[in-house]
This record gives C-alpha cells, structure tokens and sequence, in this order.
C-alpha cells in the first residue's frame, strides 16, 4: 500500500517503533503540529504495510515472533499455575473483578473456587468462554473491535466501558516486564486504573 506520509515524519515514527516504543496519536500531533485524525491515518497506513499494531490511542511496535493467545494457552503450563495460584490470595470474596486479557490470566479463571461468589468483567473472549458456565459468578463481558492476536477487545469502545466499572481488582495481562516497568496491550486501560 502506497504512503503519502512524508518522510520525515514517517522516518521519525518507524524509528521509534523499530526501537521498541509505542507511539500515541495525541503527542506525534502536538510535536508534528497537525490533527489526530492526520496521525490516525499515518498510523494506518503504517499499520498496513506491517510496520505497526494499531491501538486505541496510537500504535505498538510490532512484536517478533509474537502469537496469538489461542497458540499461547498450552505454553508454559507450570508457570502460569504458579502465577494463578499467587493472584488467587489476592482476591477476596464477593468482589468485583477485571480480569485483562491473557492466556496467564484464562490459567488464573480456570482455578477460581466456587465458594469466592465474585462479579468479574473481562474482555477476553477465551476468558468469558471459560466463565461463562459458572452459576456462581456474574459476568460481564465488556465488547468492542476484537484484536486476533490479544484474543479479546482493546479498542477505545472497551476501554469507555471499563472506565466507567467500579472495580475492586483489576488482574492486568502483562506482554513484558523490564527495568522501567510493565508493558500492556491495552495501553489506555493502565491510567484509568491508577486514577481509582
């Protein structure tokens, strides 16, 4: 697909890309002096030509050799056990519960005693999939675009709806870990968390 981003701004944000940075609409904007929607379509076409992932809000680098959650599920079995069994101490009876989306976290859902009576919002397809059965909790599939590689909605429609739950526990999916913290897919979500 043909861009007609010019290449300088074009240069400047594959480069941040290629290094690993997400970018958002709202700053390339303000740095580049033009509307979002200019940006949107910038990231469009980027995301196009296989150069980024498009997300609410911006755009992530593209991720090697990463999968979709359907292929992540049967992988490092003993490890999200383990993980499941630790965030399962820190949810308390009849709370109402945001579980992100996530092979380690459908692991973690798939380990929750009946006697808990939780309320919990997800938007992963997989994770409301594996709750849906369950007479002992409510619910609540929050929707919006499905993102095939996530397993579950991101977009700005699932992210208004999460902002307005009143959550007693969010149980984020984390993609990576570093130094200077963690990285989510559902880069919007993590600041209206913080706030509450």
């Amino acid at each position: 697909m043909p861009t007609d981003i010019p290449s300088s701004r074009r240069d400047t944000i594959v480069a941040r890309l290629s290094a690993g940075q997400p970018v958002r609409s709202g700053a390339l904007a303000e740095e580049f002096g033009l509307s979002e929607d200019a940006i949107r379509r910038d990231l469009r076409s980027l995301a196009a030509e296989g150069l980024c992932r498009r997300v609410y809000g911006g755009a992530l680098p593209v991720v090697e050799g990463a999968k979709p959650m359907a292929e992540r599920v049967g992988e490092d079995v003993h490890r999200k056990q383990s993980l499941a069994d630790t965030a399962l101490r820190f949810i308390e009876p009849s709370s109402f519960v945001f579980v992100d989306n996530g092979s380690s976290n459908l692991a973690l859902v798939e380990k929750l005693p009946p006697y808990l009576n939780l309320s919990i919002a997800t938007s992963s397809i997989m994770i409301a999939a594996a709750l849906q059965h369950r007479d002992d909790i409510d619910l609540l599939m929050v929707g919006g675009k499905i993102d095939h590689m996530v397993g579950g909605a991101v977009d700005g429609i699932a992210v208004e709806a999460i902002s307005r739950l009143n959550i007693d526990l969010c149980i984020l999916g984390a993609c990576a870990l570093s130094v200077e913290g963690v990285s989510v897919r559902t880069t919007k979500l993590t600041p209206l968390l913080n706030a509450r």
